[in-house]
């Protein structure tokens, strides 16, 4: 069953990554696309003009704007509760088709390569100690240690502190947990739980508190 779980974790953790890459990929891919037609874009002036009210009632402001010696009108679809009747905005065309812009607005590409690195940390801060705790559980190798001591944590709730002295490689060193809710804590207070470590390296356990 554990063995399941692990398999599950990775390909869970896999497939989000791989979504997550493609998120930071598009975006990138969106934003590079845009500095290269800025680059090689004519820039000029382009204002508000009117707008036109829709037959569902929603509103639709035009621009207009000057190129090649021609005046081109097309909907501005940046509108924010700042946008005005007169306002100036900065257009960006192709020399060789006026009709093709960029309008420069609030990057929103860079909200797809935000989301996919932040979504990656996040999930990486949530898969590594549940991968920990399933390898540990994997290896088996266990002690049960008494509880000699309930701390509060740094966070929320309290940290479990066991005794090590049936593991020779902690030196006496304890074991502690993560943080768990004041109601576990208390239930657990002078009773033994058990510690699941790596067979090389005792530093590398789990307080198992499930």
């Amino acid at each position: 069953m554990r063995e399941k779980l692990i398999k599950y974790l990775d390909k869970a953790f896999i497939s989000l990554m791989a979504i997550n890459l493609v998120l930071v990929v598009l975006g990138s891919a969106f934003i590079l696309s845009d500095k290269v037609f800025v680059k090689n874009a004519e820039k000029t002036k382009g204002y508000i003009s009117h707008v036109e009210k829709q037959d569902d009632g929603e509103k639709k402001y035009m621009l207009f704007y000057l190129a090649n010696g021609n005046r081109y009108t097309v909907e501005y679809k940046f509108v924010d509760k700042d946008t005005y009747i007169g306002e100036e905005v900065n257009v960006y065309y192709n020399p060789e088709n006026a009709e093709d812009i960029y309008i420069k607005t609030t990057p929103v590409w860079y909200v797809l390569v935000y989301l996919g690195l932040g979504l990656a940390a996040a999930e990486t801060i949530a898969y590594l100690p549940l991968k920990k705790r399933e390898v540990l559980y994997k290896n088996n190798v266990k002690a049960v240690c008494r509880v000699i001591e309930i701390k509060p944590s740094w966070f929320t709730g309290k940290v479990i502190v066991c005794e090590s002295s049936s593991v020779p490689g902690r030196k006496g060193k304890p074991f502690s947990s993560g943080s768990v809710n004041k109601k576990y804590s208390k239930s657990v207070r002078n009773k033994s739980l058990t510690v699941y470590y790596h067979p090389k390296n005792p530093n590398i356990y789990i307080v198992d508190t499930k």
